[in-house]
């Protein structure tokens, strides 16, 4: 409880806060109401006719982002298109919060105005860029699989700092982040992109901390097979589709 406290007196959590919201408020008052290939769209009917009707949309299959949109589609209110693009403005929203608290981590030793100031326009250049504007307020998975990579570059930053967290908080995080990082997986493969440099990064701190390697590994590939479980839905849902129709 103490530590909450001191988190929520810190600017660097009411900043997050202030642009999160502000980029909520900018992508749902500028959402695409119908669909469009607009902004590089083209497979949000795709993406829209597997959601509505239990299917399963082109490979790799996304099934983070089905089951997602399919609780949108029961959470949200408006036309099915809306719908599913608060699944692209929502996330969006938390990614610029999120890059905002990631590089202010980053600049951790610098002096807090200028770190803080740094920060804030890096996160407000991300909100209003053209390509990831546009890409927060249509029905597609990039705003969502930008969130997992900041969020997987954030966590790093904040749990394996210098290598000197005690070892079952150490474990844990990195076990979080594997799961993390296999449940992004889920929404889209090219977060594989990051995984080769996250691992290097992470051995050589956990190399350098004297921390047995092989049971850290081992836990962190089972926590990467659970996240990845989520694509055991895209059968589940195909049979369901399947008997219906049959």
């Amino acid at each position: 409880m103490t530590h909450f406290f001191s988190l929520i007196r810190r600017p660097e959590f009411w900043l997050t806060l202030a642009l999160t919201a502000a980029a909520a408020i900018l992508y749902t008052s500028t959402i695409q109401h119908d669909l469009s290939t607009a902004w590089f769209g083209a497979d949000g009917g795709d993406y829209l006719t597997a959601v509505l009707t239990g299917g399963v949309p082109h490979p790799t299959g996304y099934p983070l982002y089905l089951l997602l949109s399919e609780a949108a589609q029961r959470i949200f209110t408006g036309s099915p298109v809306t719908r599913q693009a608060l699944v692209s403005a929502l996330p969006a929203a938390l990614c610029v919060g999120l890059t905002f608290l990631y590089i202010a981590t980053l600049l951790k030793d610098k002096p807090a105005l200028p770190r803080l100031t740094a920060a804030a326009i890096s996160a407000l250049c991300l909100m209003t860029a053209p390509l990831f504007w546009g890409q927060a307020v249509i029905v597609e998975v990039y705003a969502l699989n930008a969130l997992f990579t900041v969020l997987i570059l954030l966590w790093m930053e904040l749990s394996f700092t210098c290598g000197d967290n005690p070892s079952r908080t150490a474990l844990f995080s990195l076990t979080a982040l594997a799961w993390v990082g296999g449940l992004g997986l889920g929404n889209h493969l090219t977060l594989l992109l990051i995984l080769p440099g996250t691992a290097i990064w992470l051995c050589a701190g956990r190399r350098a901390a004297g921390r047995p390697l092989a049971r850290e590994l081992l836990t962190a590939l089972a926590a990467l097979a659970a996240g990845l479980a989520v694509y055991a839905y895209l059968p589940l849902t195909a049979a369901t589709s399947w008997m219906t129709t049959v």
